[in-house]
């Protein structure tokens, strides 16, 4: 209710996901890159809500959810509450 909508020219920033090529590996290094691109244009008062997607499909014996390892990185990097 506390937000002033008309402050902003979009609703929402979402960050597609982009799957890891190793099972291992948390995030691939393209969707940190997206991450960053979503913080800029965050940062910059574009749109008062950031929204990450990503599941757990790739690769194949993954134990990562990619939306959750997204939302870890903006909180442990970007320092978001």
């Amino acid at each position: 209710r506390s937000l002033r909508w008309q402050d902003y020219p979009y609703t929402l920033i979402l960050v597609p996901g982009h799957s890891p090529e190793v099972a291992y590996e948390p995030l691939n290094p393209n969707a940190k890159l997206r991450i960053r691109r979503g913080m800029e244009l965050f940062r910059a008062g574009q749109a008062p809500l950031l929204v990450v997607s990503g599941g757990q499909l790739r690769p194949i014996g993954t134990a990562f959810v990619e939306a959750l390892e997204m939302k870890r990185h903006l909180m442990d990097v970007w320092g978001v509450p």
